[in-house]
């Protein structure tokens, strides 16, 4: 539904002198909503019926929180009446739904007064959309590997010590799985690196379409890999490994020619509360390690 701006406009608030309110909001390119003590839309400019999408009669009275996010409309809400009871001003960010679609938005709400008196408030409501897809993006590049898409080492070592904190509360045991894969260097040296990039990412891929949901998946750089796993014994961490084993072991067509690698495991599982991240992964690597130059694929190591 295309809003309607060519609606004549409710009347502005006659306490803040309707001419000037009215000329004011009209060129302004941030949305403004106006309201009553109760906190019943009065008026809205031109610039919020554009952003929320909507006709002037839906956005007044209380229509305007209809079009907020559910999950965001209760804390909106409660900033709106903030404003109001204090006599100042309150700020809050949350979503509107625009055409089925989540647009962000960071709105301000002021007390409207007159001789000691809060008449209600304005509010000015800017579309910050592109500023939080802008942080968003630079916080994925800070945590996360570029080829791959999964989590660096930065973000493991994060996670790893989240999960090692709810092992220490709630019980449980906490297992590192590092995998480095076989034969890669003489892809990269035969086939180049934009095929051994190739083969990286596929072993991504397989990598995030075998563990659980509830696992931690990462690169942490060349042909390394780190899984986290909460929870299980080590039989069933054994059997997730050779699981992973056996997905990577798939023959990979790359263009017109086959790859075949394989992949050492390595892993380390702890119930004791004063193992930290580093000391778990360095058991780990030492476990991958001893399986590639045994030649045994996988070696697990339980740290008491």
């Amino acid at each position: 539904m295309c809003p309607r701006t060519d609606e004549p406009l409710p009347a502005a608030p006659t306490s803040l002198g309707a001419d000037r309110f009215e000329l004011l909001a009209t060129v302004m390119t941030s949305g403004i909503l106006a309201a009553d003590a109760l906190g019943h839309v009065e008026y809205a400019n031109p610039a919020a019926i554009e952003l929320f999408w909507s006709d002037v009669d839906r956005l007044l009275g209380t229509g305007w929180l209809q079009v907020v996010h559910p999950e965001d409309r209760a804390e909106m809400a409660a900033t709106a009446e903030r404003a109001v009871s204090t006599g100042t001003h309150a700020s809050a960010t949350g979503r509107i739904d625009v055409l089925g679609h989540d647009r962000w938005v960071r709105a301000r709400f002021h007390a409207m007064r007159t001789d000691g008196t809060t008449l209600g408030w304005v509010a000015t409501f800017d579309d910050i959309t592109t500023e939080r897809e802008a942080a968003a993006e630079l916080t994925r590049r800070a945590t996360h590997d570029p080829l791959t898409g999964l989590p660096n080492r930065a973000l493991l070592l994060d996670r790893l010590a989240f999960a090692l904190a709810r092992m220490r509360r709630n019980g449980g045991a906490v297992t590192a799985l590092y995998l480095d894969l076989d034969q890669f260097k003489s892809i990269n040296d035969e086939r180049g690196h934009a095929t051994g990039d190739k083969v990286l990412v596929e072993v991504a891929e397989r990598i995030r379409h075998t563990v659980r949901a509830t696992d931690t998946a990462a690169r942490i750089g060349g042909d390394e890999f780190v899984l986290v796993c909460e929870g299980g014994t080590l039989p069933e961490i054994h059997r997730m490994a050779e699981r992973l084993a056996d997905a990577v072991a798939k023959p990979m067509l790359l263009g017109e020619q086959e790859e075949h690698v394989a992949v050492s495991i390595g892993g380390a599982s702890t119930s004791h509360a004063s193992i930290d991240s580093r000391t778990l992964l360095g058991h780990a690597d030492q476990a991958m390690y001893r399986a590639k130059r045994l030649g045994a694929g996988i070696e697990l190591v339980e740290i008491p």
